[in-house]
């Protein structure tokens, strides 16, 4: 299968199979940012991609190439010190109160998402979706947008 080997090329990192009408994709590498007490069973953290099709399969490892990016760039940055905030930094960057990173931390964590960022924020709010996280309130929309307009004076 053609679409097969150029997913294989394409990611040389992950074995990747055809089920049925599914498509997988698996890796097992030692991940260099990984916590050295990060446990996997097979002493490696490992990730696997299941969808129903190449072109599913192919925007999901695209996906996860960007997400892991994104924290390959956050993990650069000494986020315990005062530093230039970018759309890589941890939410947790942003200084917001205590009730409004734990609403925001929840969403993301029931979501599927680990390491929410403020790219992820800005996504949030620009899609609309950020009035509709539980937890969330005006007083808390107010002060999400304030401490954004921060970073970007420029945009509304």
């Amino acid at each position: 299968m053609r679409t097969l080997d150029e997913l294989r090329q394409g990611w040389p990192d992950w074995s990747v199979w055809v089920t049925g009408s599914t498509w997988v994709a698996t890796r097992r590498v030692p991940r260099p940012e990984a916590p050295p007490d990060f446990y996997c069973p097979h002493g490696e953290p490992s990730a696997t991609l299941i969808e129903d099709g190449p072109d599913e399969l192919r925007a999901a490892l695209e996906g996860q190439a960007a997400v892991e990016e994104a924290i390959a760039n956050a993990r650069t940055v000494d986020h315990d010190q005062r530093h230039p905030l970018g759309p890589g930094c941890p939410l947790g960057c942003l200084g917001l109160k205590v009730q409004t990173e734990r609403a925001l931390l929840a969403h993301w964590v029931f979501g599927g998402r680990y390491v929410p960022t403020v790219a992820d924020l800005v996504a949030l709010r620009e899609s609309g979706d950020l009035d509709h996280v539980p937890g969330i309130g005006r007083g808390r929309l107010v002060e999400i947008t304030a401490r954004l307009k921060e970073l970007a004076p420029d945009r509304p």
